[in-house]
């Protein structure tokens, strides 16, 4: 059991890297090289916004599964504190999935030019979401994001 929850860690933690990555290279680098004219250039984009929507499909697939296995896994040792924060971690997450998939280049939301929004808006969310992951794991480390041992008295 704990190796596939290291194995599992490892394939969340890999995947939610590359995407947060991504949707910072997307922001930063990729969009802003839209703004070129050039037949060659907007072809170039197209295949690269392309694998970029691939890439970050199967990243998001791999992020989500691992994140719900992971949370399975730990959910009998767990505090409800530590459920609490799981739970805004999760809906944040699942804001920025639905969030991702208006950033794609044939949504009509992206055609309207607030893409940059969006993917900054991405960006800061997955901070956030690590900083929290960071905590809830201090939580679990420290102790208090745990459940309290179970007690047994014995009767005289």
């Amino acid at each position: 059991m704990e190796a596939l929850a290291f194995v599992n860690k490892w394939l969340h933690l890999t995947s939610m890297i590359g995407l947060l990555g991504g949707m910072a290279f997307a922001w930063l680098v990729l969009r802003p090289a839209g703004s070129y004219n050039e037949v060659v250039a907007d072809e170039c984009l197209s295949r690269l916004w392309r694998a970029f929507g691939m890439a970050t499909g199967i990243l998001w697939v791999i992020a989500l599964a691992t994140g719900f296995l992971n949370y399975y896994l730990i959910l009998p040792t767990v505090s409800g504190r530590y459920h609490m924060m799981a739970g805004i971690k999760i809906l944040v997450v699942l804001a920025m999935f639905a969030a991702s998939l208006l950033a794609h280049p044939r949504t009509p939301v992206s055609q309207r030019g607030i893409r940059r929004y969006v993917l900054g808006a991405l960006v800061v969310a997955g901070i956030c979401v690590v900083g929290l992951s960071a905590q809830m794991n201090i939580s679990r480390v420290q102790g208090w994001g745990l459940k309290a041992a179970p007690t047994s008295s014995v009767a005289e």
